[in-house]
């Protein structure tokens, strides 16, 4: 009977162990890239929410000013006032 070499053996193991470690490693740091790029694209398109809803919010904000500043041309009007510009002028009727 032949006896078990068992240093080639272990040798064997070993390098059975390091080559499913470094696949293992190879297969982590890819799914970490697919990970970061997922992570990278919902940011981007957070910001381009956010974006798009400071854009209607300033387009409200505008309208609601321009119908604030009728109303007070109206109520100015009533009043007997005329506003050019940043100025506030009586009239008289």
């Amino acid at each position: 009977m032949e006896q078990f070499n068992w240093g080639r053996i272990f040798k064997i193991f070993f390098f059975a162990i390091l080559v499913l470690l470094g696949s293992g490693m190879i297969l982590m740091s890819h799914f970490n890239k697919i990970k970061l790029q997922e992570e990278k694209r919902d940011y981007k398109t957070k910001i381009y929410e956010t974006r798009k809803e400071n854009e209607a919010l300033s387009k409200e904000k505008i309208e609601l000013q321009k119908e604030d500043s009728e109303t007070t041309k109206k109520e100015l009007r009533k009043e007997g006032f005329v506003k050019e510009g940043e100025k506030i002028i009586k009239f008289s009727k």
